[in-house]
């Protein structure tokens, strides 16, 4: 008598966040701890961060029966490398296919969102991550994309109690209406605040 195959899929509602980075992914974990949220949330990264790894390391997570996968990424490389690019746009019409697979797309990077929590400020336009850094920096001198840092300060806490997460939302939702009815391809906005809301309602 042959025995059923055993069903792995986690027994409650699970998401798993992929991740280009260590800042994101630490940024994500921090906030489950605080949140406690009551679903399986997995923040991860693959060993390479280049785009084909992150939707790689996405999909097999899927397969391995999370409910939701989130692939947090950032556009400032992806739209200066050809191959890079090409990769995105040929995924991007995939994902739109695909059932809960979800791209969350930062330009120039993720620390858009964490400026965000500073209010109209954040509007500036930043070509590349590093003035927007220096930007953040006034708000959080201190600030490095150094994991000691990240761990030592827990960012996400840091973000909430110096910052406003509401305007960061608020701000964020504005930017991706503009970003949506721009052919622009350089335009800032991050989506960062979908995952978030997604999270918040599960």
């Amino acid at each position: 008598m042959s025995r059923r195959k055993r069903n792995t899929k986690p027994t409650r509602s699970s998401i798993a966040i992929v991740g280009e980075g260590k800042t994101e992914i630490i940024y994500f974990r921090q906030m489950n701890i605080s949140k406690k949220y009551k679903f399986t949330l997995k923040p991860d990264f693959p060993k390479h961060s280049d785009l084909k790894s992150i939707i790689k390391k996405a999909r097999s997570m899927k397969d391995e029966g999370y409910d939701h996968v989130f692939c947090v990424f950032d556009l400032d490389r992806i739209l200066t490398d050809t191959t890079e690019k090409r990769i995105y746009e040929s995924e991007l019409k995939k994902i739109r296919l695909k059932k809960n697979i979800y791209f969350i797309e930062s330009h120039p990077c993720f620390e858009l969102w964490f400026l965000y929590h500073f209010g109209r400020s954040g509007l500036k336009q930043y070509n590349c991550c590093d003035s927007l850094i220096h930007d953040l920096k006034t708000h959080l001198p201190h600030y490095s994309k150094e994991e000691s840092y990240l761990k030592r300060n827990n960012i996400y806490k840091l973000l909430i109690e110096n910052g406003n997460i509401e305007a960061a939302i608020d701000i964020a939702t504005e930017k991706c209406s503009q970003k949506a009815l721009s052919n622009n391809e350089g335009l800032n906005f991050t989506m960062v605040h979908k995952l978030i809301e997604f999270l918040e309602k599960k």
